[in-house]
């Protein structure tokens, strides 16, 4: 009898507090996260100045130092140079490492950036991952075009 009033009372909390742990955002501290707008700021008008700004910061607390590469990862991948795509897709790859909430946006840019390259059995993989892992992410309907996309391509390229 008391172990049934315990779960209720921890559905109870639960539900009172809407707790859902895949949205819980890590602390950070406020000065390393005004440091890190201030760059994002400056990337937006200047991206190469925001590129250098961005990789100076350091000593960040984890989940800003993550935030931070993520912002790092798409200046990279806008710059649409090789050497910059290849940064962008090491910087992806390391964060998919990571369980935080921006995982689902690094997964499909990730995998998107593979599919532009042409590594589309790579992409294949990646955009499955993403539909499996985040089926109601608001960037589901742009994977599956890509995924679509890179099907056709591998069946192309196993007929010739």
């Amino acid at each position: 009898m008391q172990l049934r009033h315990f779960f209720a009372l921890v559905t109870f909390i639960l539900i009172f507090f809407q707790c859902d742990s895949s949205k819980a955002v890590p602390l950070t501290n406020a000065d390393s996260e005004i440091k890190l707008k201030k760059a994002i700021t400056v990337s937006k008008y200047d991206p190469t100045r925001g590129i250098s700004e961005l990789e100076s910061l350091s000593n960040l607390p984890d989940y800003t130092e993550y935030k931070k590469n993520y912002v790092l990862g798409r200046l990279y991948e806008k710059c649409k140079k090789k050497e910059q795509t290849d940064k962008a897709l090491n910087v992806y790859e390391k964060l998919l490492n990571k369980n935080y909430p921006l995982k689902e946006r690094v997964l499909f840019h990730y995998a998107e950036l593979n599919a532009k390259n042409g590594n589309d059995k790579k992409a294949f993989m990646l955009f499955n991952k993403l539909l499996r892992d985040f089926p109601y992410s608001p960037t589901a309907p742009q994977a599956k075009y890509y995924l679509a996309q890179t099907q056709i391509r591998l069946r192309l390229d196993n007929a010739a």
